[in-house]
């Protein structure tokens, strides 16, 4: 569904949310040599800037390839949704200007930055193919697109989460431990040991 393109945009609402989230697939994809690009919406403040940096170099590091593009943009935490329409269009023009073929963002949860995100996607994204991909606190999410982890790709997940250090004090490791339980749930799905699970909005089929 996705192995013949080459450039995928990876949308995420905080710094961590890569790593909870969708940090496995990235990591395939630059192993790949694709083309990936990583925008995270929110400033968050200095601490949570160099705490993301410190992840993406983990990753690239990890991977001996380097994102095509990282940007972090400066909407205000828990204030996206207000900024809903400057989002799409800025989205709409960075997946025009990169040649964007596949996005993936958030599902809807219980996170207002999440859902303007996974809104945003959707409407800059008509015209590619868009996932979703799962979020701790998602409901109605029922995902038909998993991608299998192994151990180290699980483990590399959890090294960039260590990353966030500001929010593993703040959550008592929560993220930590929810990145491999999530991993072990729905690797059963495929029957693998770990998987990361995604939701496809829109699939586009060159034939």
């Amino acid at each position: 569904m996705i192995s013949n393109k080459d450039n995928f945009l990876f949308l995420i609402a905080h710094p961590d949310d890569e790593a909870i989230s969708c940090a496995g697939l990235m990591s395939k994809l630059l192993k790949q040599k694709k083309n990936v690009f990583l925008i995270v919406a929110t400033h968050g403040g200095t601490l949570r800037s160099y705490e993301m940096q410190d992840a993406v170099y983990i990753l690239e590091d990890y991977c001996n390839h380097k994102l095509a593009r990282f940007e972090h943009w400066s909407y205000e935490d828990t204030r996206v949704q207000n900024e809903q329409l400057s989002l799409k269009d800025k989205l709409e023009r960075f997946i025009k200007e990169y040649h964007i073929e596949v996005s993936f963002s958030h599902c809807m949860d219980t996170n207002p930055d999440h859902c303007a995100l996974k809104v945003s996607n959707e409407q800059a994204g008509r015209s590619i193919s868009t996932f979703e991909f799962e979020t701790p606190n998602a409901y109605n999410f029922i995902p038909s697109y998993f991608v299998s982890l192994n151990e180290n790709e699980v483990n590399l997940k959890m090294l960039m989460m260590r990353c966030h250090s500001s929010q593993n004090e703040k959550n008592s490791d929560f993220y930590l431990k929810k990145i491999k339980s999530t991993a072990e749930f729905r690797g059963l799905s495929i029957y693998e040991d770990f998987a990361e699970a995604y939701f496809p909005v829109r699939v586009r089929v060159s034939i």
